[in-house]
């Protein structure tokens, strides 16, 4: 699975913006992602829940082709994350840097490397 760091940006915001209080599951249908199909959805927030960004419910049926990773909440790390991507120059240098090294990283290590274009190291 590989990380596609502009979709996670998108879920990131819109979850933050439904604060699951609640703590029930959402599914693809409760997030606008235009052009987005719902494996590539849930490919995402398998690899978020399994970088600590968000809890997950799981869902495993005989039926289904990939198990659905149903955004919860947001984690410490996912607020992180979220701090870092607001501002559009770091992001921007961060995916040019990924780019440019051609090499996918973590999430954890993504919000290092937002953190330190942010302060300029």
């Amino acid at each position: 699975m590989k990380r596609d760091y502009e979709l996670i940006k998108k879920i990131m915001f819109q979850l933050e913006e439904k604060s699951n209080i609640e703590e029930d599951e959402l599914s693809f249908e409760d997030f606008d992602l235009p052009g987005v199909t719902e494996e590539a959805f849930y490919t995402q927030t398998a690899l978020m829940f399994r970088d600590g960004l968000i809890n997950a419910k799981k869902e495993v049926y005989i039926s289904y082709r990939y198990p659905k990773y149903k955004p919860v909440y947001i984690e410490q790390p996912g607020y992180e994350f979220l701090n870092a991507a607001k501002n559009d120059t770091p992001w921007e240098k961060a995916m040019k840097y990924i780019l440019e090294k051609g090499k996918e990283v973590s999430l954890i290590d993504l919000i290092k490397l937002l953190r330190g274009f942010i302060t300029g190291i």
